[in-house]
């Protein structure tokens, strides 16, 4: 009763014949065959089915034998072919095309209705042949492997030239030497340059230009003329001035000697030039001579002439149009801005260190201080004068002033940027040969170009690193290149 509730259930049936999970030696589908009474016969899976749930079709009577699954359909469903007689059972596969398919040959001249309940005959067999089969193609794969990386190295071996083991690696630093100076200490401050003097060359007569040395960059010496403008129509004007003039002052001595008016008699003289047009003919011709002059513009200093214009003679020139500068750069000005505390210490005549852009130094004195501090800014103005003798110093240039006000000595000075901090303290590296050991220091006074210390292990004369040693270590080799002064 038992074994026909289980046939006439062939979902039951599929699900139980599947091998367990975990279990690694039943890999591949496990069925029974169906060893049914005639009854249970009739209720058995179909070879489709079969083929669905990847199992071994059933050897039932003639009439399921004759639509057993082909060799293709086996193979496809990775199940054997059904052990039917007929022309099935040349069909069957091999047991090369087993191995290929990974599934236990049928047996065709033993039907399957013959075999006990249980596994199929051979399949552990055959699991073990393809699992050694495996191995063994493994075991060459593996061979082939390492075969071909010991050829590689040894290829990669024979084609290296030799080479040192280790190369060792410097890098190079640059060095200066500390010194024994003592440390000055200054108000320092930027600044820009402005002439000493400077005026706008601007004509007061409209007319056409004659000639000019308005050029840029031209140098002129005073009394030189800076422009000419064609004044035949001026010289006109004077001309009829003075003949105005000459005729109102003969008319002016015959009425006097009509009159009879006495030398001292200064009130009546002056109402008779006025009544005989004397005295304007005076203005006349002095506003003529005047216009006469203005035809010219001459240099009232030495200097330099800036403009932005490209004049050429004949051009047609506006009274009051701006055609240039004239800069006075024989002596030059800077205002320095100074804190409102440092103020105090600046005197007029003091000495002053400017640095110019191009690190040249020059020596100016403060010439005045400014009587008024800038409210919000707190700062006050200090004007330095500084001669420019090659007058290299331009209007406009941006120049850094030093102020001296103490100075202190230690033990050695040296550059700034020598100075280097590791865990919060402050340590240098000196040279002793070609191997730099860092110091552990405490300066005594730190600017912004020098640091004065007074340290038993750094004297004058040694050599210390200034640059290209921040990633430098402790008793670390290097290359030395001493910085040019």
């Amino acid at each position: 009763m038992k074994k026909a509730a289980l046939t006439k259930n062939p979902l039951l049936l599929s699900t139980r014949l599947h091998p367990a999970p975990g279990n690694r030696r039943l890999q591949h589908p496990i069925v029974l065959p169906w060893n049914g009474d005639a009854q249970g016969r009739h209720s058995a899976p179909s070879n489709v089915d079969a083929l669905r749930c990847n199992v071994t079709p059933s050897n039932v009577d003639a009439s399921e034998r004759h639509n057993p699954p082909s060799n293709e359909d086996a193979f496809r469903c990775n199940s054997p072919t059904s052990n039917a007689d007929g022309p099935a059972r040349h069909n069957a596969p091999s047991n090369e095309d087993a191995l290929r398919c990974n599934f236990t040959p049928s047996n065709a001249d033993a039907p399957l209705r013959n075999i006990a309940p249980g596994l199929m005959p051979g399949h552990f067999h055959t699991n073990g042949l393809f699992k050694n089969v495996s191995r063994m193609m493994g075991v060459v794969l593996l061979a082939g492997f390492l075969f071909a990386g010991c050829t590689s190295d040894a290829d990669d071996a024979d084609a290296r030239p030799d080479r040192p083991e280790s190369v060792e690696i410097r890098p190079e630093v640059i060095f200066s030497t500390a010194d024994a100076l003592p440390l000055s200490f200054y108000l320092e401050s930027q600044g820009t340059i402005e002439p000493n003097r400077r005026i706008e060359i601007i004509p007061r007569l409209s007319g056409y230009l004659e000639h000019h040395a308005i050029r840029e960059g031209a140098r002129v010496s005073r009394g030189d003329t800076l422009l000419k403008l064609v004044d035949d129509e001026y010289r006109i004007q004077f001309r009829q001035s003075e003949n105005d003039y000459h005729k109102a002052e003969q008319d002016y001595m015959i009425e006097r000697r009509l009159r009879g008016f006495a030398e001292a008699d200064t009130a009546n003289d002056r109402s008779l030039r006025i009544r005989t047009g004397l005295m304007q003919a005076e203005l006349n011709r002095e506003r003529a001579e005047l216009d006469l002059s203005y035809t010219s513009v001459t240099a009232p200093f030495s200097g330099e002439v800036h403009t932005m214009l490209n004049l050429a003679a004949g051009a047609y020139i506006r009274a009051g149009e701006k055609l240039g500068d004239l800069y006075d750069h024989s002596v030059v000005r800077v205002r320095f801005d100074m804190l409102e505390t440092e103020l105090a210490l600046v005197s007029p005549g003091m000495q002053v260190m400017v640095v110019m852009p191009d690190r040249e130094e020059v020596t100016g004195r403060v010439a005045s201080i400014s009587p008024v501090v800038d409210r919000d800014r707190k700062t006050g103005q200090v004007i330095v004068e500084i001669p420019n003798r090659n007058n290299r110093l331009k209007t406009g240039m941006m120049v850094t002033g030093r102020i001296f006000t103490d100075s202190m000595t230690g033990r050695a000075r040296f550059p700034r940027s020598a100075l280097l901090e590791r865990d919060g303290r402050p340590l240098v590296f000196k040279l002793n040969r070609d191997t730099v050991e860092w110091i552990y220091i405490e300066p005594l006074a730190v600017t912004s170009e020098w640091v004065l210390i007074d340290h038993p292990d750094i004297n004058p004369g040694d050599t210390l690193a200034i640059d290209r040693h921040f990633a430098v270590s402790h008793l670390q080799k290097v290359n030395v290149r001493m910085r040019l002064e």
